[in-house]
């Protein structure tokens, strides 16, 4: 990345940065997933980590502004097929 243009000086500032980046979402990640093994149980929550690329398609979208590509689409949709399929078949047991 340093070829392509200028880079962050590593000051305080910049290492809290990213240590709190580091930090906290992961900390907030690990408890929000283990509170919804608890509530939910782990059979739909782990199928609630599959929808983990669709999300971060929207937020590249919106914050970053990337474009929403066709295959981007097609892999949502088979994502979204593979989680209703996965829950109609819990749902029919």
């Amino acid at each position: 990345e340093a070829s392509t243009g200028p880079t962050l000086g590593l000051d305080g500032r910049t290492v809290g940065a990213v240590l709190f980046l580091a930090l906290v979402p992961a900390v907030g990640a690990y408890q929000s997933y283990g509170y919804a093994q608890r509530v939910l149980g782990p059979g739909p929550t782990s199928l609630g980590m599959y929808l983990g690329p669709i999300y971060v398609a929207l937020i590249a979208f919106v914050v970053i502004g990337e474009p929403i590509r066709f295959y981007h689409w097609i892999g949502g949709a088979l994502i979204l097929l593979g989680v209703w399929r996965a829950v109609g078949a819990r749902s029919r047991r």
